[in-house]
């Protein structure tokens, strides 16, 4: 019984360390766990009122290109109606194409690439702070919406360039004009889904700011509800070592012939 009660002992002691670090050990790594979700929070926060800024920018950018490109499709439609185009007024609305695809167009091109990137990022950052804190909830990624926008940018990009190349043709070639007309009108259909898309992303940037706000305190008291279940775990398992200990001191002080008899 000696060389088990040693052993207990040696165990009890081990037992009773772990139960101790674990818990004073909590406390002292508590505030550094509150620091860097307090750093997401802060990084969350800032990009997702970025991203809403940028949103508000790719709206207002979009209202003007669906504006303009529905006067493009209006106009083609009267080009198109018509039984004669002379080549002034093909020149023309070349030349608005020209200018709506390398200003406002190009434009909404580079806003779009920018605000894409920020919800990527802030994207991130939700979702680390989704999983790895309960205390906040988050909704659905923003990105789950971005997607939508995506498919329909890639589809109106995909007309814009056939639309670029027609004005840079000068509207020449047989049933030009009615062409651009179903280009446009198409480029119009896709815009509208976009902004209707936009609204969706605006409206979960917005809701995600919302429940952002005030997740320093949940999380604060979060961690310091699980600081004090792991420091009564703690003591609770120096405790029972303690009795391990004091059982294998009595093991260990018994007569080596005591088990003999």
């Amino acid at each position: 019984m000696r060389i088990l009660g040693w052993l207990a002992m040696a165990l009890a002691v081990v037992g009773v360390v772990a139960g101790l670090a674990l818990a004073t050990g909590v406390w002292v790594i508590r505030p550094d766990i509150q620091d860097r979700a307090g750093e997401l929070l802060v990084t969350a926060d800032a990009g997702l009122e970025r991203a809403t800024e940028l949103s508000g920018q790719v709206g207002g950018i979009l209202t003007d290109v669906s504006g303009r490109v529905a006067d493009m499709s209006a106009r083609a439609d009267e080009l198109a109606a018509a039984p004669v185009v002379d080549a002034a007024t093909r020149d023309q609305l070349a030349t608005t194409i020209s200018t709506f695809v390398e200003g406002p167009y190009a434009d909404l091109q580079a806003r779009y690439a920018t605000l894409r990137e920020r919800v990527l990022a802030i994207d991130a950052a939700l979702s680390t702070l989704d999983r790895v804190i309960p205390a906040i909830e988050l909704p659905g990624t923003v990105m789950e919406r971005l997607t939508a926008i995506d498919e329909r940018i890639t589809s109106i990009d995909a007309l814009i360039t056939d639309v670029s190349a027609m004005a840079t043709d000068r509207l020449s070639g047989p049933s030009a004009s009615a062409r651009l007309a179903t280009q446009l009108g198409r480029a119009e259909e896709i815009l509208a889904a976009a902004s209707a898309a936009l609204v969706e992303v605006d409206a979960r940037i917005t809701d995600a700011h919302q429940r952002l706000t005030g997740a320093d305190d949940r999380i604060a008291n979060l961690l310091t509800g699980v600081a004090f279940g792991a420091t009564l775990f703690g003591v609770y398992l120096a405790g029972l070592n303690v009795l391990l200990f004091r059982q294998g001191r009595r093991w260990a002080a018994r007569p080596s012939g005591t088990d003999a008899a």
